[in-house]
């Protein structure tokens, strides 16, 4: 499974029109702004005494934003 079939944001398109929207609430108001669109994938295994090992694939998605204004 790769990281687009999977949540809110499975799309480019969706994710352009997401980023788009926070870029243009920080337009003018900002002396600098960047989003960006993160997404990971982990294998992790648990093992616990006495149990067989679990292994499970995790996949994380969200938007990352900075912004500086007035110099902070």
């Amino acid at each position: 499974m790769s990281a687009h079939d999977w949540g809110d944001l499975a799309t480019d398109a969706s994710a352009d029109v997401l980023l788009d929207l926070i870029m243009s609430t920080v337009d003018n108001r900002a002396e600098y702004a960047d989003a960006r669109l993160v997404e990971g994938e982990e294998l992790r295994v648990y093992h616990q005494l006495g149990r067989d090992p679990d292994e499970r694939r995790e996949h994380t998605i969200g938007i990352g934003v900075r912004v500086l204004r007035d110099g902070a």
